[in-house]
């Protein structure tokens, strides 16, 4: 409840201290006496936008603070900002320079902290503005209001269940997606994995093996190439050098005689042997076996080397580490490529029984919708009737639609029956006809729906006598739940309220005062005959006054 509002060089206001009580609260006031002002401040702690317009002419700075009594936490503030010993204060500072600042509990906060803050504990409404509650979203949560414990715990196990089956299908979703992705990415292991747990490979394993290559092919080159020379010396198909050599010898010795046949002979023989041993000797140290040995772990090398290229290509990996990482992840994945049938049959199931229980909850939701429908509509029309509008019926359709949300399947319309057609609320109703309407379903739903203090702005605008009177009646009947202030210019509505401020102004200069007996009865004959001191019109004043008791 609003239990004090201070302003200062708000609109026509220098400065003005309004302490309010429960019940309902008249504001009245000449036209242009400033009555606005004091609207423009309590939309100011609301949170709404402000201007250099809303600041008094001559002044640099104006300031709005507000302080209600709250006996419990304020959903979403931090604990340094709850109310303290059920006190609560919101105040916000303009200035024409442009710097604004925010207060909640005397702490400097961003404007959208000091106006979620405030939506709890107050709303405005002016005839225009009331047309928020006709919003379909508002309406739904009107009739929802309206169902009870029964229907908020069925919205609630729909809510539930509706978040389960999205969890469901998009863990589906994620699931398939990943599916396809390990299938793209990592098909081609099935083919390279037995190939690389064959070869027991290391992230330098290609290197060593191309080093060992590279070795193995020097030294065959070495080897053959001194093979080759020595088929040079000793050839078993052609002779060779050492043939020749050998030829060569005898044909030499063949032509000496004697003693000089026998030496050159005999030296002959040496060289040759020594020739053999030779030859004897490189041979071992290039063994045909070696040559064969090496020729093969060649070939076996550039197997292994190849293997491992073809595995990179498969695998798109620029480095044998980066291949290996690829099958290690992608057995990973592999493995559980090979549960994600299992696992997808499981969420399928899981998803189908969930979305059979959300379609229960929905239908009984809907039928729970219209049975609050029915009693809502049947408040509405009779408050109507107290409203002087007996002849309109209130209606509140349940459309049931083809798309499930969260709050449901249905579309709620308020609409007036007029003959035999259906008219949405904010489309039949002319201004004073919608003023009494939004009164009517505001006295008609559950106090939940309603913050702890409601300004109506000249809420009675278009109405006057029988209409205007019952009008009060209800904003009578609204104070009793909630606390209530209105700016009024109604004299009959005014006179019911339990207490009243007068907004006046001199010059440029508007002040509130709190008027009492005498002076109230003043203030009511002035709206009334536009005196306050016609005699008649002071009667009757007094007689609306006494009359205040008895309402």
């Amino acid at each position: 409840m609003l239990d004090e509002l201070r302003l200062t060089s708000v609109g026509g206001i220098a400065r003005a201290e309004l302490s309010f009580g429960s019940g309902l609260t008249a504001v009245t006031g000449e036209s242009g006496a400033g009555k606005s002002s004091l609207v423009r401040g309590l939309e100011l702690v609301c949170g709404r936008r402000g201007s250099a317009g809303t600041i008094r002419a001559g002044d640099d700075t104006a300031a709005a603070e507000a302080f209600f009594y709250v006996s419990g936490a304020i959903g979403g503030l931090d604990d340094d900002l709850q109310p303290q010993d059920c006190s609560f204060s919101l105040k916000r500072e303009l200035s024409r320079s442009g710097r604004g600042k925010s207060a909640v509990q005397g702490r400097t906060v961003p404007l959208n902290v000091l106006a979620d803050a405030a939506r709890t504990l107050i709303t405005i409404q002016s005839q225009f503005a009331q047309l928020e509650l006709l919003d379909p979203e508002r309406q739904l949560a009107m009739l929802d209001a309206c169902g009870g414990q029964p229907l908020r715990e069925c919205r609630v196990r729909l809510e539930t269940l509706f978040a389960q089956v999205l969890d469901y299908e998009r863990e589906l979703r994620q699931n398939r997606a990943r599916e396809k992705t390990v299938t793209e990415t990592y098909g081609e292991l099935t083919a390279i994995a037995p190939i690389l747990s064959r070869l027991k490979l290391e992230p330098d394993s290609e290197a060593k093996l191309t080093a060992q290559y590279e070795a193995d092919e020097r030294e065959l080159r070495r080897l053959r190439d001194l093979r080759g020379r020595l088929k040079m010396l000793r050839n078993d198909e052609t002779g060779g050098l050492s043939a020749e050599l050998s030829e060569t010898l005898e044909g030499l010795s063949s032509g000496l005689s004697g003693d000089e046949r026998e030496d050159v002979a005999e030296r002959s023989q040496r060289l040759l042997g020594e020739l053999d041993a030779l030859v004897e000797t490189l041979s071992a140290l290039a063994p045909a076996e070696r040559i064969e040995n090496l020729e093969a772990e060649l070939d076996e090398l550039e197997t292994t080397i190849g293997q491992i290229r073809k595995c990179k290509r498969a695998a798109k990996a620029a480095t044998l580490a980066e291949l290996l990482d690829f099958w290690r992840t992608g057995e990973e994945e592999l493995r559980w490529l090979g549960e994600c049938a299992k696992v997808q049959a499981e969420l399928t199931e899981k998803a189908g029984e969930a979305k059979k229980a959300l379609a229960r909850e929905a239908k009984t939701l809907l039928e729970l919708r219209t049975a609050a429908a029915e009693q809502l509509q049947a408040r509405v029309t009779k408050n109507l009737a107290d409203l002087a509008m007996e002849h309109s019926q209130f209606r509140v359709r349940v459309t049931e639609t083809t798309k499930l949300r969260s709050t449901g399947a249905e579309k709620v319309d308020f609409v007036l029956l007029r003959g035999e057609q259906e008219i949405p609320v904010a489309k039949a109703a002319s201004g004073g006809e919608l003023s009494r309407i939004l009164l009517a379903i505001q006295v008609s739903v559950p106090d939940e729906l309603i913050a702890p203090t409601v300004v109506f702005d000249e809420v009675e605008a278009g109405l006057g006598g029988r209409a205007a009177y019952l009008t009060g009646l209800k904003l009578r009947e609204l104070a009793d739940h909630v606390q209530v202030i209105l700016i009024t210019h109604e004299a009959s509505i005014a006179a019911m309220a339990d207490q009243h401020y007068k907004v006046e102004r001199s010059g440029d200069l508007s002040t509130v005062t709190k008027v009492e007996g005498e002076e109230r009865a003043r203030e009511i004959a002035r709206m009334l005959s536009g005196r306050s001191g016609d005699q008649e019109a002071l009667a009757h004043a007094r007689k609306l006054l006494s009359g205040r008791e008895s309402v």
